[in-house]
């Protein structure tokens, strides 16, 4: 990334918080660059617990909100055209892969307009070696590696 780039990006002010109070300083520097997500945090209860999470759908409005929709496809920021493209292929040829799925069931249902996600769960441990449990949703299509990454390097 180069320290240039680093400092424009802020990569630089992250990078410089304290492991002693990290989630504060963090925290400051989120709320300093303005680059918090207007995204809520809910929670559900697990055993009578509350455990802080970000449903889904809150994440994928925000998207939508955002206009990123077409990313999601692989595609241009505004080619809401090319991301239907994508998308209808993808279910098309999906569809020969898995033709029970019930998505193929649903009667009116456009799927050049419907994503398809990959969910991915993996547990963790905190600081305090309690238990945490990381779900990323990705989505199953995308714009791939650049030649770089592809290389290793």
């Amino acid at each position: 990334m180069g320290k240039q780039r680093a400092v424009e990006t802020g990569v630089s002010q992250c990078a410089s918080c304290h492991l002693n109070n990290s989630e504060r300083d963090v925290h400051r520097t989120v709320k300093k660059q303005m680059t918090s997500l207007d995204i809520p945090i809910k929670s559900i209860s697990c055993r009578g617990l509350d455990v802080p999470w970000i449903p889904p759908h809150l994440w994928l409005s925000w998207i939508v909100r955002k206009g990123l929709w077409p990313t999601l496809s692989g595609c241009d920021l505004h080619d809401y055209n090319g991301s239907c493209r994508n998308w209808s292929k993808f279910w098309q040829l999906y569809q020969k892969v898995d033709p029970g799925h019930d998505i193929f069931e649903m009667n009116g249902l456009d799927l050049s307009r419907t994503a398809a996600f990959c969910i991915h769960g993996d547990e963790g441990r905190t600081l305090k070696r309690g238990g945490i449990m990381v779900t990323s949703l990705q989505s199953a299509l995308g714009c791939g590696y650049d030649e770089l990454r592809v290389r290793g390097q």
